[in-house]
């Protein structure tokens, strides 16, 4: 907006100027705007590619990288480039205060532009930062393209689109290098020529507007239009002209292409980036589309025009490229180039067993045999039978709930070579194999390698346990089991066979198995119920021990882990059930106590006979008398020394307890006091429990008790069904309506009858109400 007002003021001034100045001026704001727009195109490119570079990293890589002035200038000119470009950069490096670590230091002039599009493809050209670079800052982060979620990746998409999403340096344009023979020099293009043998010169010759170079002593040579080899049959004769060695082969020349010339080709269509582009003279229409984001997602992929003074002079065919990797179609632009992406006409999706699922377009001509190359051929768990085609029926075809239909494919009309059309929308799903196996076995249990196993016709059980390595030592030999399929109504029967009667007839080695029969072998420990002995009490591991001839009351207090702190040690008591229990009243278990030896340093001495153990029986380890272990209360708030207290004696009250932390602070609220028992508030009167120590209000306290002692705040909240929540300060004398008439007053929804006032010490007090009296708790000073 504010270029255009300028320019607007620019041509109001140029009225009054003479009439040459101004037509000379107002060509050159149409230079300018047309500069700029192709300036501002490539730079939108740019941006919608990711690519925002500061002018201080470019500094920053001019530093790093070493090279002088002179030697920036000479690869940018070898690249077709400006050579001055990047000098406002090194202007700045030249001064005192330089850019540091991406920060401009104090002393440096008015702030670097930021960089245009044209400077950031010229340094990629020459290696000073990545091509294509669309990282935030190119000093630090990866060239990165934008990638699908994998929610999206699970759908099939448009074959050939993730070539244009991709990182990749295969379309950039050739910036640098020889060109190939077909080059066709044009405008701007600047050739070398070198001439060896009886004479030793070089040029390096830039092609003017009209197509024509001048070499010194030669004179005025066309060349515009003309491929590179062409140029060089015309330079044979000209020069042979001047020098005679020409014809002789005493004299040679080599003719190359040194900075390419830049075109300016417009990318219309269904493309993801539309827009004009400026592009090296060797860039061919798939180094454009790279450019420009290829086509969209309803760009077509086959029928890519080029136009060229008003005519179309080719058209590209991306999948010969993608299937076949054949760049034969491949079109090298020229200034001024078209290149039109239409809308597609035609789309099928392949799903299922291929080996490359995604959506296709196709010709008029190609069908399902085309797209099934297309997708790479169906895989190896594919179904062959069929083939299905889930269609969207033409518009002339349609009835009243009749859009879709299915057309199943036979695999055989595909193998006979009979072309199957397909539609625009249709779906083919190429299904995979059952998952049923056929031809096996499996074996389960007590072997050394269970698992599934190849049936062969006449084996027996005794084989396939071969098969698996034969049996563990912990298998159940009387009997195993095979589980077998019944095929005409899928239910299962039993076979019982032996593993250890050789005599049996139903021995494993006679015994002959089916086609997805299952072999089961059973484990001995698991078909018998384990003997075992529990200890409970102070141990520190309570719970059942497996049983072991000769276990004793000291071994299990061992597995147990010892004694826990507080544990009678001396004594345990053992629990023996009775096993001839025959009428109601009879003792069901015997009890022992049984000494376990020396109490202190060998507790678990066998200094007695030890008491062995038998199934079943149930160890327990008492509680010391009198044993105690150290419990503690907290004191916190307004005391002089809050912490934690050990309890002293079992009837250990508030006021001892109070006193015992240095007696309350001046600024202490004995009312409010919060004694936490249980995760609950306890409601206590401290003053009348200091008062009178040992009488009712003087609580005993139990450990894990914590008392908290606030500091008088002469505040009261008023919080419900009011017009303002509020904080309110306490005074000597008001009720309860007064202050909820400071807090606005009561809701219309307010239940006044039950009104209730909450003590900082926890206590409740509530509304009562009598016939048509009701009576408000009181607050004073306690509250």
């Amino acid at each position: 907006m504010l270029k255009t007002m300028n320019q607007l003021r620019l041509l109001s001034r140029l009225r009054s100027t003479p009439r040459w100045i101004a037509l000379f001026s107002i060509l050159l704001l149409a230079v300018r705007a047309e500069s700029a727009h192709a300036q501002d195109t490539t730079m939108q490119a740019l941006r919608q590619r990711g690519i925002t570079v500061s002018a201080a990293e470019i500094l920053q890589r001019l530093r790093e990288s070493g090279l002088s002035r002179e030697q920036v200038r000479q690869r940018l000119r070898q690249a077709g480039y400006d050579p001055n470009l990047a000098d406002r950069y090194f202007d700045e490096l030249a001064k005192p205060d330089s850019v540091v670590g991406g920060r401009r230091l104090p002393g440096l002039a008015e702030p670097l532009p930021r960089p245009g599009g044209n400077l950031l493809q010229a340094l990629a050209s020459i290696g000073l930062i990545p091509p294509g670079s669309q990282a935030d800052s190119v000093l630090d982060r990866p060239i990165r393209r934008p990638v699908r979620d994998s929610l999206e990746k699970a759908t099939p998409q448009v074959f050939g689109k993730e070539l244009f999403a991709a990182t990749t340096t295969e379309f950039q344009p050739i910036m640098i290098g020889p060109v190939d023979p077909g080059y066709r020099l044009g405008p701007d293009d600047e050739v070398r020529l070198i001439v060896t043998g009886d004479v030793e010169t070089g040029y390096n010759l830039t092609v003017t507007r009209e197509g024509y170079i001048v070499i010194p002593e030669v004179g005025r040579v066309d060349v515009g239009g003309k491929t590179l080899e062409e140029a060089k049959r015309l330079m044979n004769t000209r020069l042979a002209r001047v020098y005679s060695g020409i014809q002789t082969g005493a004299t040679s020349f080599d003719l190359s292409v040194g900075r390419l010339r830049r075109n300016l080709v417009t990318i219309i269509g269904d493309v993801d980036i539309p827009g004009t582009y400026p592009v090296s003279g060797g860039a061919t229409v798939f180094n454009a589309l790279y450019l420009a984001g290829g086509p969209s997602d309803h760009g077509s992929f086959r029928s890519i025009d080029v136009k060229r003074e008003n005519r179309v002079i080719g058209q590209v065919d991306l999948y010969d490229y993608l299937l076949r990797g054949d760049k034969g179609g491949d079109i090298r632009l020229e200034q001024g180039d078209i290149i039109f992406v239409p809308v597609v006409l035609r789309r099928v999706t392949v799903t299922g067993k291929v080996l490359r699922p995604a959506i296709f377009e196709l010709k008029p001509s190609e069908t399902l045999s085309d797209v099934l190359m297309f997708a790479g051929g169906v895989g190896a768990e594919a179904a062959l039978e069929r083939i299905q085609i889930d269609r969207i029926l033409p518009a002339g075809q349609r009835s009243p709930g009749m859009d879709r239909t299915f057309v199943d494919v036979p695999i055989e009309s595909l193998r006979a070579g009979a072309p199957i059309p397909l539609h625009d929308g249709d779906h083919i799903t190429v299904f995979a194999i059952s998952g049923e196996r056929r031809n096996r076995l499996t074996v389960s249990g007590d072997v050394q390698y269970p698992g599934v196993y190849e049936f062969r016709p006449g084996m027996t059980a005794q084989q396939l346990i071969q098969n698996a390595q034969g049996l563990l030592s912990t298998a159940y030999t009387p009997a195993a089991h095979i589980v077998r399929l019944n095929r005409a109504d899928s239910t299962t029967s039993m076979v019982r066979i032996s593993l250890s009667d050789a005599n049996s007839p139903n021995h494993a080695s006679r015994v002959q198995l089916l086609d997805l029969d299952e072999l089961v072998i059973y484990s001995r420990p698991q078909l018998i119920n384990p003997d075992s002995v529990q200890v409970f009490g102070l141990v520190k591991r309570e719970g059942a021990y497996a049983f072991s001839d000769g276990l004793s009351v000291q071994d299990l207090v061992l597995q147990a882990g010892g004694f826990r702190e507080g544990a009678l040690t001396t004594q345990a008591e053992v629990a023996r059930r009775r096993t001839n229990v025959t009428v109601r009243g009879d003792t069901l278990a015997d009890v022992f106590r049984v000494p376990l030896g020396l109490a202190i340093g060998d507790s678990l001495g066998r200094s007695v006979q030890e008491f062995e153990l038998e199934p079943g029986d149930q160890v327990f380890i008492r509680r010391l008398p009198g044993y105690l272990p150290l419990q503690t209360i907290e004191v916190l708030g307004e005391v002089v020394y809050p912490g934690s207290y050990t309890v002293e004696a079992d009837d250990e009250r508030i006021s001892h307890l109070i006193r015992r932390a240095g007696g309350l602070s001046a600024q202490a609220y004995a009312r409010g006091l919060q004694l936490i028992r249980n995760g609950k508030q306890v409601g206590v009167n401290l003053p009348a429990a200091l008062e009178r120590p040992g009488g009712p209000n003087d609580l005993i306290v139990r450990p894990g008790d914590r008392l908290t002692i606030p500091f008088y705040d002469p505040l009261v909240l008023v919080t419900g069904a009011v017009a303002f929540e509020s904080l309110v300060r306490f005074e000597p004398g008001l009720g309860v309506e007064e202050y909820l008439r400071r807090a606005g007053g009561t809701l219309p929804e307010a239940d006044r009858d039950r009104i209730s006032v909450r003590a900082p010490n926890g206590e409740l007090r509530t509304t009562r109400s009598m016939l048509s009296f009701t009576r408000y708790p009181r607050l004073n000073r306690e509250v």
